[in-house]
């Protein structure tokens, strides 16, 4: 009998302590709904408080939002308005005059950039102007197939007619010519080497010395392997030279 009364006894105290502590979970809760509900109607008083600054904050996004569009149109009016402006425009007539001829005009020739018609002034000016047109295939960047293309739109005031200078030899040069004379290169001394234009009697001894080195020339080509002699003076003697003895 009393272990029944022990346990209703133990169950009488849980029971109570349950209680407690669901009491103690719903004062809890209450409480804070209590302070949450406070401060919301705190939050909405001081925005009734201060309508003035929320007025003005929003003035403000709204004149910088009207500020930043006019700022748009502006500057695209401006741009229209930039990209409507005339522009000036050349209207060049042919042909020109090409000692007269200004850079815009030459530029409006055909196939001529502004880097011919900067050459074109400068041959100009170097040579005292143009005499005939023919003049302009001297000129850097003009070739035939340009000269052509514009021969017919440009002129020359009192143009002279074109005389391809022709080369007279001197007195001087003629007997020059004559007294040099064909050499056959397995046969001919230092001397008569030293007689053709551009070689000294040191050059034509060193020919004679690599002839009997390599038993004499196969053909006059091979004096180019000579110390001393260049490419450019073995043209312009070959044509007094042979080679018939080996």
């Amino acid at each position: 009998m009393s272990n029944k009364l022990r346990l209703f006894a133990a169950i009488g105290v849980m029971i109570l302590c349950a209680g407690i502590f669901i009491r103690i979970f719903t004062t809890e809760q209450d409480y804070s709904q209590s302070v949450r509900t406070e401060q919301f109607d705190t939050g909405l008083s001081e925005i009734s408080i201060f309508p003035e600054l929320m007025t003005t904050t929003a003035t403000e996004i709204t004149t910088k939002i009207t500020e930043t569009k006019e700022t748009k149109e502006t500057k695209a009016e401006k741009t229209s308005t930039e990209s409507s402006e005339p522009v000036d425009v050349i209207i060049v007539e042919f042909p020109i005059e090409l000692n007269t001829a200004t850079f815009e005009e030459l530029t409006a020739l055909p196939g001529i950039g502004e880097s011919i018609a900067g050459n074109i002034i400068a041959y100009r000016e170097a040579n005292g102007g143009f005499y005939n047109r023919q003049e302009l295939l001297n000129v850097s960047g003009i070739g035939e197939a340009k000269f052509q293309l514009i021969y017919d739109l440009v002129y020359i005031y009192n143009e002279s007619e074109y005389v391809e200078e022709e080369i007279v030899p001197t007195e001087e040069d003629t007997y020059f010519e004559e007294e040099i004379p064909i050499l056959d290169v397995n046969l001919a001394l230092a001397e008569d080497f030293a007689k053709l234009p551009g070689v000294d009697i040191e050059l034509g001894e060193r020919i004679v010395a690599f002839r009997e080195e390599i038993g004499g020339f196969v053909n006059t080509l091979e004096l180019c392997y000579v110390d001393g002699m260049t490419d450019s003076l073995y043209v312009s003697i070959r044509q007094y030279l042979i080679c018939e003895t080996t």
